[in-house]
């Protein structure tokens, strides 16, 4: 992925989708390669494969707050995201930020993967409102 944010070229981003989507075959279990693999095919603009990748997570993670658990509940967000779920997805990422207001390291990464998912998503600006809400008072 760091060599696609270097040179932009598709390939790259093809290729981290690929071993992501590869990682969550092998171990569809693991919510962190299979959020993965959705959210890059959002990235390539592979929308239907993103839906059937994200609702597999979704049957992982669930639609509701994990307690106690900040990545499981951004996850959830993030699938919910995918699904163009605006406002649970905000209600989700709230739920996390509030888990654990002192870790703003986590909170940005979060907020910047929500970001792109908003830019390529096509979001207007009601539904980019409900996430950034979340997210307010974390410094950039």
């Amino acid at each position: 992925m760091d060599r696609y944010n270097d040179t932009g070229k598709e390939a790259f981003l093809r290729k981290s989708r690929n071993l992501y989507e590869l990682g969550c075959t092998h171990s569809p279990s693991d919510y962190y390669v299979c959020i993965n693999a959705a959210s890059k095919s959002v990235f390539l603009g592979e929308y239907d494969k993103a839906l059937e990748i994200a609702d597999k997570v979704e049957g992982i993670v669930g639609k509701e707050v994990a307690v106690n658990d900040y990545w499981k509940t951004a996850t959830a967000a993030e699938v919910q995201l995918i699904k163009k779920e605006f406002i649970l997805a905000g209600q989700l990422y709230q739920a996390g930020v509030d888990m654990d207001p002192m870790d703003v390291g986590s909170h940005q990464s979060t907020r910047k993967q929500a970001r792109l998912l908003l830019d390529h998503l096509n979001a207007s600006d009601e539904d980019r409102e409900k996430i950034e809400l979340a997210f307010k008072g974390i410094p950039e």
